[in-house]
C-alpha cells in the first residue's frame, strides 16, 4: 500500500528543496535582523527618533506661539472681567517692580 505521488502533490525531493529554500530565507532574515539590532544601529535609530520628536515639538510650539495673540484676544472677548483683572495684576506687578528700583 505505498502511496504514489499524484501529479498535483510534491515529491520528497521537491519538499526537501522547498525546506532548504525556506531555511535559506529564514537565515537571511535573521542575519538582516541581527545587523539592525546592533547597539550602534539601535543608538542611531533612537537618536533619529529623538531628533524628529524634538523637531515636532519645536514646530508645534512655534505654531502655538503664532496663534497666541488671536487666542488672547478671543479669550479676553469671551471673559472680559477676567482679562481685566489679569491686566490689572500685570500692571501692578510692573509698577511695584519699577518702584523698588
Amino acid at each position: 500500500m505505498s502511496k504514489e505521488p499524484t501529479p498535483s502533490s510534491p515529491t520528497t525531493a521537491e519538499l526537501e528543496t522547498g525546506i532548504l529554500l525556506t531555511r535559506a530565507h529564514v537565515a537571511a532574515d535573521v542575519r538582516a535582523l541581527k545587523s539592525q539590532l546592533t547597539p550602534e544601529h539601535l543608538k542611531e535609530r533612537a537618536l533619529d527618533v529623538a531628533e524628529r520628536s524634538m523637531e515636532s515639538v519645536v514646530l508645534r510650539a512655534k505654531q502655538r506661539l503664532a496663534e497666541l495673540p488671536q487666542a488672547l484676544l478671543r479669550t479676553s472677548r469671551e471673559h472680559p472681567v477676567a482679562a481685566g483683572l489679569i491686566a490689572l495684576g500685570v500692571v501692578l506687578a510692573i509698577w511695584r517692580a519699577a518702584r523698588t528700583r
